[in-house]
């Protein structure tokens, strides 16, 4: 077992059909670490999340009002100090080795951040939702190192940066 202490993040919005098969994988992928914790932040439009989840060891924190899947992110953060945080969308189902491939750079000192890939299973989702993660897991997965860099960083930059102040923008494709 690792001693790493690591907390999961998953806003939930309108989840009922996805969160179960979600915390199922993340549970799947994380049973290596001895110090974990899954937050669920209820934003809403979740009938029944604590049924749902009463199998699994979670902690669900309901969220005062409707708020950007960021604005729950960091609800699911606040007193968290010493650690990792991982953020995991509520209708997405991690890999195995989901865990280990995102903390090992992280523990092993090489890397502050890391970000997942999406992978090319896209059977269950609309046209949009294949081509964006379709599109992303063929940059992600391109052989030459330095476009990996290049994108990566682009990606990061349009996303953090705005008009020269930190932000956190949602993106929803309907």
């Amino acid at each position: 077992m690792k001693n790493t202490n690591i907390r999961v993040i998953i806003p939930a919005y309108n989840s009922n059909k996805t969160i179960e098969d979600c915390v199922f994988a993340i549970h799947n992928s994380i049973c290596g670490y001895n110090s974990y914790e899954i937050i669920i932040v209820d934003n809403g439009l979740n009938t029944n999340l604590k049924y749902l989840l009463e199998e699994y060891s979670v902690k669900i924190i309901k969220a005062t009002e409707k708020h950007s899947a960021a604005y729950v992110r960091n609800i699911g953060a606040e007193g968290f100090s010493n650690g990792i945080l991982i953020f995991i969308d509520s209708d997405v189902v991690i890999e195995k080795e989901c865990i280990e491939v995102l903390v090992s750079p992280i523990i092993a000192g090489l890397a502050s951040a890391t970000i997942g890939n999406y992978s090319k299973n896209v059977d269950m989702l609309n046209f949009a939702q294949k081509y964006k993660q379709l599109y992303i897991n063929y940059i992600y997965s391109k052989e030459n190192t330095d476009i990996k860099k290049v994108k990566t960083r682009t990606v990061v930059r349009d996303f953090v940066f705005l008009n020269s102040r930190i932000v956190v923008r949602d993106f929803k494709i309907v």
